[in-house]
């Protein structure tokens, strides 16, 4: 582990704020008011996301509310609406939060820049912290793409510099493993590592990347593959890209059954298809 210190080296200073420094306390949740004015409000998505944050309620992931006071016991939430219902979900009758003293306009505009300037993480990046946290998903995740030989990666690359053998894709991982293909997922990384190394199709990084490893994925599965090698031989034996080129046709011909059909169903049933037929010949000789 290497812990880095704060360094702002080279940056130009700037003036202090003129505003009065927020007062960090403990506030019941009963003193706690959230103003339509400005704050979202808490639809079905919201609601999952607070049951989900009660589910897995704990001091070490809750961060320190936003509010302004509105009165002498009354605070209006700036930032936090959805974990304050998870803790009160939970029995908890107070909560940490830095409280401010805005105007109601003051208020709005906090709320804007706090949740505008929120920087969306990856899938990449919530990997990593979840690898870290030993959440299990990520450590079954991490485990199935390790078994073939491949890396499933923590940050992402540009596209020149992305290499056979390296997993971007974390939410399709994540998919495949959740609904129990972990197996077929397996078949397939081992088989596009064998074809790389023999200097096949799979020294294209593309081959490691989302639509390919669910379609390839999938047609294992529809076709009882479980062996590496199996993938391989099929790779070593099929233009691949061939198949993908008939699919991009089919989906362009504005006059075909197959006009702007999603592209990953198409190549799924294409190279199910072909991986069948390969498997029949192959018991056939």
């Amino acid at each position: 582990m290497t812990l880095r210190t704060i360094d702002v080296a080279g940056e130009d200073r700037r003036p202090a704020p003129k505003d009065t420094r927020p007062e960090l306390r403990w506030i019941r949740i009963d003193q706690l008011v959230i103003n339509t004015g400005y704050q979202r409000a808490i639809e079905a998505r919201g609601r999952q996301t607070i049951r989900k944050i009660a589910d897995n309620f704990s001091w070490s992931k809750f961060g320190a509310l936003d509010v302004n006071q509105v009165g002498d016991t009354t605070f209006e939430i700036i930032d936090g609406q959805h974990r304050t219902h998870a803790a009160a979900l939970c029995g908890i009758d107070e909560v940490p939060a830095l409280v401010k003293v805005l105007t109601p306009q003051q208020a709005a505009a906090a709320f804007s820049w706090i949740n505008g300037m929120v920087t969306a993480l990856t899938p990449n990046q919530v990997f990593r912290a979840a690898l870290a946290a030993l959440e299990p998903w990520a450590v079954q995740c991490d485990a199935t793409v390790s078994r073939a030989g491949c890396k499933l990666m923590t940050y992402n690359k540009s596209a020149a510099h992305k290499k056979p053998g390296e997993v971007f894709c974390v939410s399709m991982i994540r998919q495949l493993v959740a609904a129990d293909k972990g197996t077929f997922l397996v078949a397939v990384l081992d088989g596009l590592m064998v074809d790389a190394c023999r200097g096949g199709a799979a020294t294209d990084p593309a081959l490691f990347g989302a639509m390919w490893l669910r379609t390839l994925t999938e047609a294992a599965q529809s076709c009882g593959i479980t062996r590496g090698e199996v993938i391989g031989d099929f790779l070593a034996q099929n233009d691949i890209w061939s198949i993908e080129k008939a699919c991009l046709r089919l989906r362009a011909d504005r006059k075909g059954e197959y006009y702007n059909t999603p592209m990953h169903k198409l190549l799924t049933g294409a190279v199910t298809a072909k991986l069948r037929a390969w498997q029949a010949g192959k018991v056939a000789a």
